[in-house]
This record gives C-alpha cells, structure tokens and sequence, in this order.
C-alpha cells in the first residue's frame, strides 16, 4: 500500500496520520482530522480534502493514482520527515523547551 486515505467526519487529532506517514504513506485526510495543519502541512506528504465532499475526495484520489510511481519513490522522504520532526525524542525535547520556557517567566 502506498495511500492512506482518512476520510474521518470529525477526528480531535487523529494519530493513525502520524503512523502512516510513518511507514511512508502519502495521506489523504479530510479537513476534519485535527493532524493535517501539522502533518500534511508538508508538500510531499498528502493531500486534504474537504469532508464529506466525495467529489473533492475523488478529485485528490485521482492524481495520487496517476502519481504513484513518484509517490513510492519518495517513501523514505515522509519517513524521515515524521521522524525528524514528530518522533518522541524531538516531541519530549519541544515539551521539555516549553516547560523550561514556562518556569523562566
């Protein structure tokens, strides 16, 4: 599988985005998914569509289809991408800057 389509209604956040981009899906998510201002704010991570707009959904299907060979070849971009800036290493390094941040006021 190279697409992971969520096509959630309403989703506070939405974690199997990060898992996907994980294991170098390219996403298709709905603007419902909290996830994609932050995860598919990346060119070569996906596309957003607009909820419950199955034309919308299908006009984002259709290109990833005709683009699937790129999109396969950029697998380890999304791959590294995630890791470099959601892992849980850079996750408890930004919240421990922000606690620090904090006590400093």
């Amino acid at each position: 599988s190279d697409i992971l389509i969520v096509p959630s209604r309403r989703e506070p956040f939405g974690r199997i985005v990060n898992e996907g981009l994980a294991a170098g899906l390219w996403v298709i998510v709905s603007d419902s998914v909290g996830a994609k201002d932050d995860l598919i704010c990346h060119p070569d991570n996906g596309e957003i569509f607009s909820s419950e707009d199955v034309e919308d959904l299908s006009l984002k299907i259709k290109p990833a289809a005709d683009k699937i060979i790129y999109i396969s070849e950029t697998r380890d971009k999304r791959i590294d991408w995630i890791k470099n800036n959601w892992s849980i290493k850079v996750t408890a390094s930004r919240m421990s800057d922000a606690i620090n941040s904090c006590l400093k006021l």
